[in-house]
């Protein structure tokens, strides 16, 4: 064999040995990399678990409310935090299955049900002085509407919980209202005379509607 053949060899030689001390190197440090990932994740993981657990048996309550099914799950991902995310499940229907709130899957009325009742879900978790609701109960059938309104009182009428605006340019009548609501009616308008806001008889109008609502047992 001859001189330069022995060189050449030799060179590759080293040069693969020189790679693998590379890829030995390269496979320790990726090694410590996701040891010391995983050690993160045990400072922050267990806790976000705990709140997204304490939200899905929120969330599940009120679905069962309306006799529906709801679940809120945690999803992971092993290195990219970016992917990490809450998937919110619902049933409406007995034949269908949990199935991923989309924008294509559900109804306008039931992604409002469904986005009401998760912030509701949330409301025990995140601490804010007031939260405003605009027109949650468009696109809601009346017993969706009732349903979720009679909940929306029940959360905000509770102690120790955020201040709430239901801002909506209709309700359903006969609602059922806790002495901690105050229903501000907006008498305003191009079709609205000038002054007739000074003749509005609230009272009157109150008296009216409680002669004509039926009694309850």
């Amino acid at each position: 064999v001859s001189d330069s053949v022995v060189r050449d060899y030799e060179l590759r030689e080293a040069e693969i040995a020189e790679l693998r001390n590379d890829l030995d190197r390269a496979g320790q440090d990726m090694q410590e990399r996701r040891d010391g990932i995983e050690d993160l994740k045990g400072t922050w993981l267990p806790e976000l678990k705990d709140h997204i657990g304490k939200i899905a048996l929120a969330f599940s309550t009120y679905f069962k409310e309306l006799g529906c099914a709801g679940d809120v799950e945690l999803q992971e991902h092993e290195t990219d935090f970016n992917k990490y995310g809450c998937v919110i499940k619902v049933q409406f229907r007995t034949v269908d299955k949990l199935q991923p709130l989309t924008g294509m899957r559900q109804s306008g009325g039931e992604r409002s049900v469904s986005t009401m009742y998760f912030l509701l879900a949330l409301q025990s978790l995140t601490q804010v002085p007031f939260r405003v609701v605009d027109e949650i109960n468009q696109g809601m059938d009346p017993n969706n509407e009732r349903r979720v309104f009679s909940r929306v009182v029940k959360c905000s009428s509770t102690g120790n919980t955020s201040q709430y605006f239901l801002i909506t340019p209709k309700l359903l009548p006969n609602l059922d209202y806790s002495g901690n609501l105050r229903v501000l009616c907006v008498f305003n308008g191009p079709h609205v005379a000038a002054g007739a806001s000074s003749q509005w008889d609230v009272d009157a109008i109150l008296d009216k509607a409680r002669r004509k609502a039926p009694r309850r047992a």
